[in-house]
């Protein structure tokens, strides 16, 4: 999807808690300003980054449930059983987070530490 000839690019959240989700939604606008757009879905469909929280049982089941978007997804804390290629681990480093996502939709503004 395009606005004002910007990419709007859509990300799933599963998990985290309500004040990791109110960092994650400032993380998103500082994105915009920075010439990325994000937007959070409530669906699956035309989603192009998914983030799950290991620690979350609803993030569990999803995984379980989806298994090739959950190897493809971003996980918070991944569970013992999984080895995704993109994972980060709490205490968040919230530029990191941004720069998978970044990475994820073909943009690199960093390498990732």
């Amino acid at each position: 999807m395009s606005v004002d000839n910007k990419n709007i690019y859509r990300v799933y959240l599963e998990g985290m808690s309500a004040t990791e989700r109110t960092i994650f939604g400032g993380l998103i606008r500082l994105a915009e300003r920075e010439g990325t757009h994000f937007q959070m879905e409530s669906a699956l469909e035309k989603t192009d980054i998914f983030i799950l929280d290991g620690l979350d049982q609803r993030s569990l089941e999803f995984g379980r449930s989806h298994l090739n978007i959950a190897q493809e997804a971003i996980w918070i804390d991944p569970p013992p059983h999984l080895t995704p290629s993109r994972q980060i681990k709490r205490p968040l480093h919230w530029t990191t987070l941004l720069q998978l996502m970044e990475r994820i939709v073909g943009r690199n503004r960093e390498p990732i530490a």
